[in-house]
């Protein structure tokens, strides 16, 4: 019985567990279908999504690019009507340019012919002033005289700028060049410019030419002269007290013209607008200088057609230095100081007794002061001294060097001057 009773168990609990397996298998098949089933409705609603944002994206962008292509298309016709507005205005422009030219090359030529025509006149005013002058006394009348021929001699000058100025803008100017020795180009300056430095006590011109100019050099001498001029007038003109230095020398294959004053000075922000035409210097009272703002315009322009370069360096109240650099001038084959005719420095000399070197001692400081800028007073001082020496040593070349060098002074003869202080040094022994 209890073995029947045991497989009666058995079975029972097998159909049991065959129910209870059936049972999770419906439940596992529904839950799988329902798993299946959301899985669908997700994928559908994903699908549903994607189409909704895509169709949103593409209206999205439909429209901007319909608004693009209608800026773009804004776009091309500003350029192509900017494009006609520019070739219009170009065009415009060339030809106001050249009206302009034609408007300034007319000018040019009728400042030329107009300042060619009152030269002469002026030329034949000046020429009878002199004329008039020599059958004057010295009174009231001569005076008036002299007034009038300053003031003539004043408009001469402006014409002459003018004149220049035109040719230079118009390319007209031609360098006419020859072999020209600064030595009496500057002596040259110096006595016209004598009475002009006489009547404006206070104020002297320093010349000085560098041993190392011994050759002539090939220049335009007119318009050296007129740049040189034009320095020195303007230096005199703003100096009050004190010098006007013109200086030469050479730095390799460029001559260097150094134009230094004391005067009222040029401030460096100002140069810049002191080198265009019709500028003159601003001053407190620019009534007290008359000019038409000519000079250094017209020394520019004459610089630069020359091969030259000028700088400017100014400080207020302490005074200007010009220089203008002329770049690989061309030197005379010719020594100057070997062709000249007042002393030739390669002659041959006696050398110095040794009591002779202990008297000339005493001028050691002064004559190396003479090697720096130096005025013809002081080259006439030292000349005499010279003498004194030489007489006592009773030295006859000495005697001569002096009186050379004495004469050269006082007739501002640079030249004169030169060589004799060349002499000097040979028979120094340096």
């Amino acid at each position: 019985d209890w073995v029947v009773g045991g497989g009666v168990y058995i079975e029972s609990l097998q159909k049991r567990l065959a129910t209870q397996q059936q049972i999770y298998e419906k439940d596992l098949q529904e839950g799988l279908q329902a798993i299946v089933a959301l899985f669908v409705v997700f994928t559908a609603l994903l699908l549903f999504v994607n189409i909704y944002l895509t169709k949103k994206v593409l209206g999205i962008f439909r429209s901007y690019k319909s608004k693009i292509l209608v800026v773009t298309e804004k776009l091309k016709r500003v350029n192509e009507s900017l494009e006609d507005r520019v070739v219009q205005r170009t065009k415009e422009l060339a030809h106001e340019k050249e009206n302009a030219q034609k408007a300034n090359s007319l000018k040019t030529r009728f400042i030329a012919n107009i300042s060619h025509e009152i030269r002469t006149p002026i030329n034949s005013i000046l020429g009878f002033i002199k004329i008039l002058k020599g059958s004057l006394e010295e009174n009231k009348s001569i005076e008036r005289v002299r007034s009038i021929e300053k003031s003539s001699l004043e408009l001469l000058e402006i014409f002459n700028h003018l004149l220049e100025v035109s040719h230079l803008e118009a390319d007209l100017a031609k360098l006419h060049e020859s072999s020209v020795s600064i030595y009496r180009v500057f002596q040259n300056i110096a006595t016209e410019f004598q009475e002009d430095f006489e009547k404006k006590r206070g104020v002297v011109l320093k010349i000085s030419v560098s041993n190392t100019v011994t050759h002539k050099i090939v220049l335009d001498e007119e318009k050296l002269k007129t740049i040189l001029k034009n320095l020195i007038s303007n230096g005199l003109k703003f100096t009050h007290k004190g010098h006007v230095t013109l200086f030469a020398h050479m730095q390799e294959s460029d001559l260097h013209i150094l134009v230094r004053d004391s005067g009222i000075g040029i401030a460096n922000k100002g140069i810049g607008k002191k080198l265009e035409m019709f500028q003159q210097n601003q001053t407190e009272d620019n009534r007290e200088f008359s000019g038409m703002g000519l000079g250094l315009y017209l020394t520019k322009r004459l610089a630069e057609l020359m091969n030259a370069e000028l700088t400017i360096v100014g400080k207020r109240n302490i005074g200007t230095d010009v220089s203008v650099v002329f770049k690989n001038v061309v030197l005379d084959k010719k020594d100057l100081r070997a062709s000249n005719n007042l002393l030739d420095p390669q002659k041959e000399i006696k050398p110095l007794l040794q009591e002779e070197r202990v008297a000339l001692r005493s001028l050691e400081i002064e004559f190396k002061n003479l090697q720096s800028l130096s005025t013809f007073e002081e080259y006439q001082e030292f000349a005499s001294k010279l003498y004194k020496v030489a007489k006592e040593c009773d030295n006859k070349e000495l005697l001569e060097i002096s009186k050379a060098i004495e004469d050269g002074a006082t007739s501002f003869d640079l030249e004169k001057i030169q060589n004799s202080v060349s002499l000097y040094e040979r028979m120094r022994g340096e």
